[in-house]
This record gives structure tokens, sequence and C-alpha cells, in this order.
């Protein structure tokens, strides 16, 4: 019996010995494992938020297409911005908007404008020169003269006591030359006729 039991010890010596240097490679790695593990750094949350999925002009009618959705750190989201649930799709842009950038309620023409206008009246955007839409600003009573096809040096008012609603945030191109007005149905009317063959521009109306 004894015999027997020192040949089993010598199996089982021989077997650990065998296996050593196998077994005590497998817990190194897994250690290392381990501590990789231990020192992988926990994704940082984030927030989704809509942006201009290209440059939107002002005046620009948002649509599906010209949007997108992007990841950013809490901290660097604006106040104001749009989640992807709620992006202002059917709205107007009041100033250019760059490739990228987040939309926000500051630069949404949206209902609380509409809101706020008077009864009859509508929001309509025109094109003027870039040095026109630099002149005035929100709040500003402005005339919308229309160039006359009948000869380069006359021209016509049509349209008076508008009230400047949104301008351009710059003036880096020709898309940022478009002016949010609020007037009256007629006015709007008239003014949207002119635009179609003439030019247009602004006239500042003192106090």
């Amino acid at each position: 019996m004894e015999a027997r039991w020192r040949a089993r010890r010598r199996d089982l010596s021989r077997t650990i010995v065998r296996w050593r240097r196998p077994l005590a490679a497998v817990a190194g790695g897994l250690a290392v494992l381990s501590g990789l593990a231990a020192v992988q750094p926990h994704p940082l949350p984030v927030e989704q938020v809509t942006v201009a999925g290209r440059d939107l002009p002002s005046g620009t009618r948002i649509s599906h297409a010209d949007v997108t959705t992007v990841a950013l750190p809490p901290a660097a989201v604006p106040d104001g911005s749009y989640s992807p649930g709620d992006a202002p799709i059917g709205r107007l842009v009041a100033a250019p908007v760059r490739r990228g950038e987040p939309l926000t309620d500051a630069g949404i023409v949206g209902p609380g404008l509409a809101a706020e206008l008077a009864a009859g009246e509508v929001l309509t955007s025109i094109e003027v020169p870039v040095a026109t839409a630099w002149l005035v600003r929100p709040g500003d009573v402005v005339e919308v003269v229309a160039g006359n096809p009948r000869g380069a040096d006359a021209a016509d008012v049509v349209a008076t006591s508008a009230t400047v609603v949104a301008t351009p945030r710059d003036a880096d191109g020709p898309d940022d030359r478009a002016v949010v007005l609020a007037l009256d149905g007629a006015a709007a009317l008239h003014v949207a006729q002119a635009a179609l063959g003439s030019p247009l521009a602004l006239l500042v109306r003192g106090p």
C-alpha cells in the first residue's frame, strides 16, 4: 500500500513539474489582462445634438436633408440646441449656419416670432446687398426699394413700415445677404413680385 502511495506522489510531482511553466504563463497573462481592464478609461458622457448638414443661408426652410446629428460632451452643447427628436424641420434659418454648427433656438425663425406678429402681418425673407444687410438691426423699421427695370437710375418703393426681424451674423459670402422682415400680407406679396425681376434694397427710417 505504501509503495502504491509513493508511486502516486511521484506521478503527481512529475505532472506539476511538467505543467508548471504553462500554468505560470497563463496566470501571468490573466494578471496582465486584469491590469489593463483596471486602467481602461470609462467612456465620457455625450449628448446627441442636431447640427447643420451643409451651409445654410439665411432664410433657408430647414428640411430633413439639411440636418444631421453629432455626439458632443455636455459642456460643449450650446444653450437652446435641439435634440434629434425635436429638430426644427420646416422652420426658417434667421442667420447663416455653417456645416457642422449646432442649431439653436436663437438662430431659428419660429413660432415665438410668429406669435408676436400683429394681425395680418407675415414674415418674409429677402436678399439685399451685403452692406445693406449689415446696416440694419432687428427692430429697425425700413422701406423696401426695388430697382426699376425702366432705367438704371430709377427705383420704386414697394413696401413701407416693414420691421426687421433677423439679419445675417457675418458677411463672408453671397449667402449672407438675407434679411427677414415682418410686414402685412399685401405688402409681402408686392415685395415677392418685385424680387422676381429687380434687385432689392432697404431704406432705414429714422425715429
